[in-house]
């Protein structure tokens, strides 16, 4: 679908910033000077979840358009949800503050969604700068979920189905926000030609909060989603993984982490 100027809608830029001063800094440059979309029709929302390095106040001296929220409290992926309240854009793009678009991948990627009514989330293929890490290869979601630092989201499907639950503080919100659309009857779907660069350019060590989060938000989305007998199947196979923890070297912290994830997650969602 080609788009002209009169024909291309407002979308609201949502950036979710954590002490990563110049990675933000980075990534507002790139939205204002690197990406093929019109400026007066950005709607830039930076959430700052209580950062201690000054990245609210960098974004309030040099990048005035901003629209900078600060909160007090690190609420983790969730502080998406300021942004999705506030948003003026018929889409919503959700970026992480070490994660930038450039060229025209913003302008076809609404193009896209334009085309397509239903369209309710589209994924974007995350590289790292200069194409040293293609993390949708690296690390694949599968289609039940999507990098949550670059995708786009239908304002439209938002307000039906609602915003990130509050339960999840990272890891696995994605998956969890893809059923509900699915269920809702939303498409998904990924642009393995639309890329967005991501600068932190590995996953990250595997410590012991990222698995406590994922086998946590792992219970949580099983319960919202899975009959009994799947539930127990899923608790099975999470056990069947303590288990293979626990056997290597090093392994019980690991083990106990998604113990602890498992058993919270229980209770987190019966609560």
């Amino acid at each position: 679908m080609v788009m002209t100027k009169a024909t291309m809608p407002t979308v609201s830029i949502c950036i979710l910033s954590f002490n990563r001063l110049e990675k933000l800094r980075i990534n507002l440059r790139k939205l204002y000077n690197a990406v093929d979309y019109p400026l007066d029709l950005l709607d830039v929302i930076v959430i700052d979840n209580a950062s201690a390095d000054g990245s609210p106040d960098m974004v309030e001296a040099e990048f005035p358009l901003v629209r900078l929220v600060r909160r007090n409290k690190n609420i983790g992926v969730t502080g998406w949800n300021d942004a999705f309240n506030i948003a003026r854009g018929k889409y919503c793009i959700v970026l992480d503050d070490d994660a930038y678009l450039e060229g025209s991948s913003l302008r076809q990627a609404v193009a896209r969604m334009e085309a397509n009514p239903r369209m309710g989330i589209l994924a974007l293929r995350v590289l790292a700068p200069n194409d040293a890490l293609d993390f949708t290869i690296a690390y694949p979601t599968g289609v039940l979920s999507f990098w949550g630092c670059s995708a786009v989201l239908r304002k439209q499907m938002i307000d039906e189905i609602g915003v990130y639950d509050p339960l999840f503080f990272f890891q696995a919100f994605e998956l969890d926000y893809t059923l509900r659309a699915r269920r809702a009857g939303w498409d998904v779907a990924f642009a393995s030609d639309l890329p967005a660069f991501h600068m932190t350019t590995t996953g990250g060590p595997q410590n012991a909060m990222k698995f406590y989060y994922s086998r946590r938000n792992l219970i949580i989305v099983a319960m919202k989603t899975f009959s009994r007998r799947r539930l127990i199947s899923t608790l099975k196979s999470q056990m069947r993984v303590t288990w293979a923890f626990g056997r290597e070297q090093s392994g019980w912290t690991k083990t106990k982490a998604i113990v602890h994830g498992l058993w919270i997650g229980f209770f987190a969602k019966m609560r």
